[in-house]
């Protein structure tokens, strides 16, 4: 404290016997330094809770509302104001919060600039190509308002350009069709399908297999030539439905199984299937059979098998048959889950873990969890453990069939685990580390502000020397007589007056002491 108080003394002396520019210039380094200070407090949103509106104050739609506090909500984010159709959230925060809405995959798209379709009456004046242009941008925006329509498509973008070359009639034409899906990571194939065959269709002479189509949920592009070979063959379009039918039988299994494991986190489904057979071809042999046992002497039994065999099967024969598939499903469960599980036992069971301890000579799980803070590796192992059975009990409706045992069955479910994303309301960082990293970051501007103090420290060194010193210099610039007038009158050296002429100050010394005047002069010259 005594060192505070000379310092500031030092200061406050420093700052009474300094000129007026010297002043001057402490008070404006002062206000420099505190409006410094005062923007680095501001910018780094340590003690503030200063609010701003999300994607530069975007209006959004009250279904995007509800799935940004979704998203918002399954991170732990909390202090966000929704504001009409705007939504408002932490200046300090703003990382988390647009890493929540990545994660969730509900960020918007923005869509292409509006058309104009104000009706101009001269519009029949305008040349071919102009009303071809207007009309295909027309063309392309219903297709994306039907698009929009779509139960699984959130926002579309088409695009379509075509091209002549030389003197050829027939046209290049290409046509991109980007779809943000809704409610889901990724399209599947009978969506993507529907939708290349609508932009397909609205397009004369442009093919299935020159439009691509855009995935942003996964960030894939997808074609559909198949679409345009009708001449393929029943093979080929048998095999083709048999992959679609696979896919979707996949694709239904997986959301059948992140709707059991809904409460485990960020889940990872891989699900791969393996047709067995079909209940028509099973229950078409079987008749074939007892036909032939039936009548072994019909002469007309194995012509007609034998032509049966022989006739192609068609596509939409095999679209009414019912394909039995062996699943095998892996799932990754996040490490986050195994924590929160820990904490969560460790909560409701910590007052009742002593008696537990008393009473068995194993320690349950429950007792193991007990202190939520530090958990142990063997705990977290029978978490895990539990976990993994309580998953496999409810997966097993999922992989069981009637060909397949139960040794089998839990091979067929493989359970890993995946690190994923810290949680922000378990992991709080403390005061200290959020200091720390803010001194990383504004070090470059405390320096400067720090050698702005030390220069304003030394101005004291630089500060002008007493007013005799500049009096006495100035008078070696002036004649003898002045030099005399500041010796005998040492009064009038305490004045800050600019000096007067020699010539004046020499005449009216003539005027009022000549004999003092004459013999000043005399000594003055012997002397030089």
């Amino acid at each position: 404290m005594k060192n505070l108080i000379q310092l500031i003394e030092s200061i406050r002396i420093l700052f009474i016997r300094s000129n007026l520019q010297t002043r001057t210039a402490l008070v404006l380094c002062l206000l420099l330094l505190c409006v410094g200070v005062g923007l680095i407090v501001q910018n780094a949103n340590l003690f503030s809770n200063r609010m701003e509106y999300l994607l530069d104050g975007q209006d959004f739609e009250p279904l995007q509302l509800d799935q940004f506090e979704l998203a918002f909500s399954n991170s732990g984010l909390r202090h966000y104001q929704r504001v009409g159709k705007r939504m408002r959230i932490p200046s300090s925060s703003k990382d988390a919060y647009l890493k929540a809405l990545a994660q969730a995959k509900c960020l918007p798209v923005h869509s292409q600039h509006s058309i104009d379709t104000h009706q101009d009456p001269l519009r029949f004046l305008e040349p071919r190509t102009v009303a071809q242009e207007r009309e295909q941008k027309e063309r392309i925006r219903q297709i994306e308002n039907t698009l929009k329509e779509f139960p699984f498509v959130r926002q579309a973008v088409v695009t379509y350009n075509e091209r002549n070359e030389g003197f050829v009639v027939d046209k290049k034409r290409a046509a991109t069709v980007s779809i943000h899906p809704k409610n889901k990571p990724q399209l599947t194939r009978s969506e993507r399908r529907s939708i290349i065959r609508l932009v397909h269709m609205h397009f004369p002479g442009l093919k299935a297999s020159e439009v691509a189509l855009v995935d942003l949920g996964i960030g894939e592009t997808f074609t559909e030539p198949i679409l345009d070979s009708q001449d393929g063959g029943p093979i080929a379009q048998s095999e083709h439905l048999w992959t679609d039918r696979r896919r979707e039988h996949e694709e239904e299994v997986k959301k059948k199984a992140l709707e059991l494991l809904a409460g485990y986190g960020d889940v990872q489904i891989v699900v791969t299937s393996e047709p067995i057979g079909t209940e028509s071809l099973n229950q078409t042999s079987y008749n074939n059979d007892q036909e032939t046992q039936v009548s072994p002497q019909s002469p007309t039994t194995l012509p007609n098998r034998k032509a049966r065999l022989q006739e192609p099967e068609s596509p939409k024969a095999m679209l009414q048959q019912r394909c039995i598939y062996t699943n095998r499903i892996s799932i990754s469960v996040p490490t986050s889950y195994y924590h929160k599980a820990y904490q969560r036992n460790g909560h409701a069971n910590q007052q009742s873990s002593s008696a537990m301890q008393d009473n068995s000579a194993v320690p349950s799980l429950a007792v193991v969890a007990a202190n939520p803070t530090s958990p142990t590796e063997q705990a977290l192992e029978k978490i895990k453990t539990r976990t993994a059975q309580t998953i496999r009990e409810k997966l097993f409706p999922l992989v069981a069939t009637s060909s397949i045992g139960a040794s089998e069955i839990e091979n067929r479910i493989v359970i890993t685990e995946h690190l994923d994303s810290i949680d922000s309301a378990n992991n709080i960082q403390p005061t200290w580390q959020n200091l720390v990293d803010w001194l990383r970051e504004s070090w470059k501007t405390l320096g400067l502000f720090a050698i702005v103090m030390i220069a304003m420290l030394l101005l004291k060194s630089i500060a002008p020397s007493p007013r005799v010193n500049e009096i006495v210099d100035r008078s070696k610039q002036a004649s003898g007589l002045s030099l005399i007038d500041h010796q005998e009158n040492p009064d009038s050296v305490q004045q800050d007056k600019p000096l007067a002429k020699s010539s004046v100050i020499l005449s009216r010394k003539i005027q009022s002491h000549p004999e003092q005047v004459a013999s000043r002069l005399a000594s003055w010259i012997s002397q030089n």
